[in-house]
């Protein structure tokens, strides 16, 4: 084998490489140049580094197989990287220093920036198969405590770091310098270090120097403040689950690491998909990679569009970036899931709360500038439409895709100016597309996107049992004498600014509505009769309680559009959830978008085992979130945009195991005169028009409703009382309102 491996000598290598000075043309020039030459020559690496990521070996597949195939073997000695709060939990005895250690490493090896798991297979392969061995060097101050990576990093020990590779012939090269084994320092960070071949005249003394230093710390024990020790057992386990079980079955990682190198066979080539989500991708791609899919919440819209990017990154030849923007915070957390299950593994979730997140976004775009390969970027509307994340993508804007979730959002004002005209492909997703009393800015969603692939209605999806059918039951609940009072005085504000300039007055008017909105969401009736209710219900589990959805959607400014939580709602969450409790002690959580991710899904994983028995949730599950237990859902609110209703009523019908039919329960604000007829002559078109607000929910819940007999009384007895000649047609946008009697008077 030995005549079949090139040699180093044939190598041309420079004395000394400098990564600042090739970054801005070609980031990967040290390891296409460097690296992954020597390493494919050689038969023997080893390496003395001050930290180590196994992320390295997914930018050098073809060095790093030619050196397996070579039988080469791999000596590394590298520091795990401990935090203070680390070092902080052995001082304080919460943890040992061994735990610390175990956790640091399966941390940093196996989970740490979205590594391909193929690499950790192949090292696991290699420590299997005695190619690879790894040491750990502790290093420990005066005090014998073990250091944070932070204060070694401070006081430079192991600041010079080695390599040493050497061919079948016994040719050697050793590099020293600033470099560190990780893809960071590889590709992204600024490094130095000098060269030194052993067939060059006095360059040999200094790679004997090398590898004695890298002998003296191999050996185990105690160098100065460094300790050498082994790889833990936790850890080399975890490396040796689900190995390949050959050479031939380990070549397919190198495939799977060019090719492109997110994409996995297991991903969406073995999901069941539908053919009404095939027949909308195959439209959106025949629309050159551009569209809407108008779907009914529940029936897939994400899965519809993960469909659609294996499809776009098939026929690109991996040659795309994808941007996925989400509306909230915990939405990018439910796309990541997605995109995992899906097999998709080489992205960047970016947003306010994640640490680190433009380092690796910035190093993914200037990689893909170099060589194109797919990666995904997962953000909010919010974070995509910073400088920042504009200006990046504007650097690949003509091979990227755009995917935006609830893209009805889109067409506000505010987040309009950040669709760049320059991205190349574009993908919308809503289940209301058409923007409430907005048709301007839907207009704008239209010409951006272009024209929807697919219209899958609630009803097509009832109808083909994609959806769970339903009961819905209105309540009707009156208004105090003083909250009818306020809600007066908020329409007579609102008709006066709209008399007077409608368009100068837009943020009077929307926060106006917004405030009686809030009203509207904790009346006192609907309070009572919810707690009523209750009772009939405290040993059911699988409810969902909707309560304190307090703004409007074309105010997108009153409500924090990250976490979808205004204070009211959390004020008016907390004095439901302790009510309930204290009347019947029902087992129950808030879910709102403060809520980390461990605590989200601790509390849906409770809701589902029936744990608990009811979630009260406020505006952050109206979009996205899945859970298709729900089985009794209870609405405080609603306001008059369609979407939040629509949306609120999709939540409750996904399929569910042993889940027959869901129940709606919709707490209606009326008027008191309505109970006992006393409205007066003066009053009667304002009481109505607040009603009818209401009958046009109840008359679209009903009629896809399996009960629709209560919701039809309702309206009925309303046009009675109130001499109504078509509500049937005002309902559904013809008719009059009034009979010429009741105009005439």
């Amino acid at each position: 084998m030995a005549d079949d491996i090139p040699s180093l000598r044939s190598l041309t290598l420079e004395r000394e490489y400098d990564s600042e000075d090739y970054f801005d043309e070609d980031p990967l020039y040290i390891l296409n140049n460097f690296y992954i030459p020597c390493l494919s020559n050689s038969v023997k690496y080893c390496r003395l580094a001050g930290f180590f990521s196994s992320s390295t070996f997914t930018a050098i597949a073809d060095g790093l197989m030619n050196f397996v195939l070579h039988n080469g073997k791999m000596r590394l000695i590298a520091s795990p990287h401990i935090s203070s709060d680390d070092c902080e939990a052995i001082l304080s005895g919460e943890k040992s220093e061994s735990q610390v250690i175990d956790e640091s490493l399966i941390r940093e090896i196996f989970t740490n920036d979205n590594i391909l798991s193929e690499s950790s297979e192949l090292l696991g392969w290699m420590i299997a198969n005695d190619l690879l061995e790894i040491r750990l060097a502790l290093m420990y101050n005066s005090e014998n405590e073990l250091m944070s990576s932070i204060d070694v990093d401070k006081l430079a020990i192991f600041h010079h770091k080695i390599g040493i590779f050497e061919d079948s012939e016994g040719n050697k090269v050793s590099f020293i310098g600033s470099i560190n084994e990780t893809l960071s320092a590889w590709t992204r960070n600024g490094e130095s270090f000098d060269v030194f071949s052993s067939w060059i005249p006095g360059q040999n003394e200094y790679i004997e120097g090398h590898v004695k230093r890298f002998e003296r710390y191999w050996e185990y024990g105690k160098h100065n403040r460094t300790v050498t020790i082994s790889l833990p057992d936790a850890v080399k386990q975890k490396w040796l689950c689900n190995l390949p079980k050959s050479v031939e079955d380990l070549t397919m990682y190198q495939s799977r690491v060019n090719n492109p190198s997110f994409l996995k066979s297991s991903g969406p080539t073995a999901m069941e998909d539908r053919e009404y989500q095939r027949n909308a991708v195959d439209k959106w791609v025949s629309q050159n990679y551009r569209g809407l899919f108008d779907m009914a919440t529940g029936t897939g819209k994400t899965k519809t569009a993960l469909i659609a990017v294996k499809r776009i990154v098939e026929n690109k030849c991996g040659k795309v970036a994808i941007v996925i923007v989400c509306p909230y915070l915990h939405l990018t957390q439910m796309w990541e899931e997605e995109i995992i299950n899906f097999g998709f593994n080489n992205y960047v979730i970016g947003h306010s709360q994640s640490p680190n997140w433009r380092e690796s976004f910035e190093r993914k775009v200037r990689l893909f500038k170099v060589n194109p390969d797919c990666f995904i970027f997962i953000t909010t509307i919010n974070t995509f439409c910073t400088d920042y994340v504009q200006k990046r993508i504007n650097k690949i804007s003509s091979d990227t895709l755009l995917i935006v979730d609830e893209v009805h959002r889109m067409g506000s004002e505010k987040y309009s100016k950040c669709l760049n005209d320059n991205i190349a492909y574009r993908l919308g997703l809503s289940a209301t597309i058409d923007r409430f009393n907005d048709p301007v800015g839907t207009k704008h969603i239209l010409q951006y996107f272009g024209e929807r692939c697919i219209t899958y209605t609630l009803e097509q999806a009832l109808a083909d049992k994609k959806l769970t059918p339903y009961k819905y039951h209105p309540i009707v609940c009156y208004f105090t004498d003083e909250e009818y009072r306020r809600i007066i005085d908020i329409n007579k504000q609102i008709k006066q600014l709209q008399d007077f300039d409608p368009i100068k007055n837009v943020r009077e008017i929307e926060r106006l509505k917004v405030n009686g909105s809030r009203l509207i969401a904790k009346m006192d009736d609907k309070l009572d009769k919810l707690v009523k209710l209750m009772g009939k219900y405290k040993d059911e589990s699988h409810m969902l309680i909707y309560c304190g959805a307090t703004s409007i959607a074309s105010l997108e400014s009153e409500v924090n559009e990250e976490t979808g939580n205004s204070e009211e709602s959390e004020r008016l969450i907390e004095y439901l959830a302790n009510r309930l409790y204290d009347r019947y002690h029902l087992r129950l959580r808030t879910f709102t978008c403060a809520d980390d991710v461990k605590s989200r899904k601790e509390i849906i994983d409770d809701f589902t085992n029936k744990h608990i028995q009811s979630i009260l949730a406020i505006r952050c599950l109206d979009e996205g979130v899945n859970i298709p237990d729900i089985r009794y859902a209870f609405l405080l609110s609603s306001s008059e945009d369609p979407k939040e209703y629509i949306q609120r009523r999709g939540r409750v019908l996904r399929l569910s195991k042993g889940k027959s039919f869901a129940e709606i329960f919709d707490f209606l604000a009326f008027p008191m005169s309505f109970e006992n007829n006393t409205f007066s002559a003066e009053n009667k078109k304002t009481e109505f028009s607040i009603i009818m607000k209401e009958l046009v929910r109840v008359n679209e819940f009903a009629r896809l409703s399996i009960n629709p007999e209560d919701s039809i009384e309702l309206i009925n007895r309303v046009a009675e009382i109130y001499g109504v000649s078509d509500i049937w047609g005002d309902l559904s946008g013809t008719g009059n309102r009034f009979n010429k009697t009741d105009n005439d008077a």
